[in-house]
């Protein structure tokens, strides 16, 4: 959550951090397609298009909602400047992000 809310505030090498000391394999399913995501972005906002588009390609979609799915393809249409990823449904739940 911490690189997530770090991305949106413009701190980026920060975030990126944050994003790097997280193993995929401990994800959830509910936030795998968060993480995914918004590192891709974050990634892509710090002039790392390539990385990003792998994280897109490397993660499982078939946990995202219709939201992160659409906004992925987008992205992988190599949109230079895309916009953030959703945020929206993200609840409180027991353990989020590590």
């Amino acid at each position: 959550m911490l690189g997530i809310a770090l991305t949106y505030q413009g701190k980026l090498e920060e975030a990126l951090f944050y994003f790097e000391q997280i193993a995929n394999g401990r994800l959830t399913r509910f936030e795998e397609p968060f993480y995914a995501t918004s590192y891709a972005y974050l990634l892509s906002r710090l002039g790392r298009l390539s990385e990003a588009q792998q994280v897109i390609r490397n993660s499982p979609r078939r946990r995202w909602t219709k939201k992160h799915e659409v906004w992925a393809n987008a992205f992988l249409a190599a949109r230079p400047r895309p916009e953030p990823p959703p945020i929206t449904g993200m609840k409180p739940r027991r353990r989020l992000l590590h």
